[in-house]
């Protein structure tokens, strides 16, 4: 399970990696590369350690993946309108200023996420629906979709400042192999059919519908014996 998990996590990871490798002489690479070796490895002890060994899912438990996504002391900061600076993000803490992303399905349209004073409630209660769902799920089908219904609303929330999407694919994958299912590594199959992935997940959230994203799924090999039967 230990290199399961490690392979969800180093694909979550893989284009930051990518993308700091190509800012960086070729002389570096084989020290950037050791260095995310180790970080990968540290990750995948954290999960191991608070939470695939330790019980049920908790929101501490993902802001402590979020802190441990970058250096200790890290924090990034801007400048607001009347030039003061301002801490905009700080590893393990939610977010502080609310983040927006512009629409795949309806062009033009600016998705607003849950507001700063919203998140830690929200994020109370998104956890505990899922704490509750996949136990109670019947099946492989039911606790894939429990799953992918707690990523698409943590993307609703987007708490963090930063990393929401390294840490939702995270979470879908530890999710995943704690239920026994496969891991999605949803950053291999953005890789391949980016537009196509983001817009089912966009349409799956809007109408609550799956079915488009599980078709996307299936074509790269998420499919169960319950259901090719």
């Amino acid at each position: 399970m230990n290199d399961l998990l490690l392979g969800a996590i180093r694909d979550a990871c893989q284009p930051y990696l990518r993308d700091l490798l190509a800012r960086s002489a070729a002389e570096e690479h084989p020290h950037l590369e050791g260095l995310f070796d180790t970080h990968m490895a540290a990750l995948t002890d954290y999960c191991l350690a608070s939470y695939q060994e330790a019980g049920t899912l908790t929101v501490d438990f993902i802001r402590g993946l979020h802190k441990a996504f970058f250096p200790m002391g890290y924090r990034k900061t801007v400048t607001d309108a009347s030039g003061r600076e301002v801490v905009w993000m700080e590893p393990g803490e939610f977010k502080r200023i609310n983040n927006q992303g512009e629409s795949i399905l309806h062009p033009g349209r600016i998705t607003v996420f849950v507001a700063p004073a919203e998140v830690p409630q929200a994020m109370v209660r998104l956890v505990a629906r899922l704490n509750y769902e996949l136990p109670a799920a019947a099946g492989a089908t039911a606790k894939r979709d429990a799953i992918l219904f707690f990523i698409l609303d943590f993307f609703d929330i987007h708490p963090f400042g930063d990393a929401n999407s390294r840490i939702a694919c995270i979470l879908a994958d530890l999710l995943a192999i704690r239920e026994g299912l496969p891991p999605f590594y949803f950053h291999t199959i953005k890789a391949k059919e980016q537009s196509t992935i983001t817009r089912a997940a966009e349409l799956a959230r809007e109408t609550r519908d799956l079915t488009p994203l599980n078709e996307v799924l299936a074509r790269h090999g998420h499919v169960f014996e319950e259901e090719a039967g």
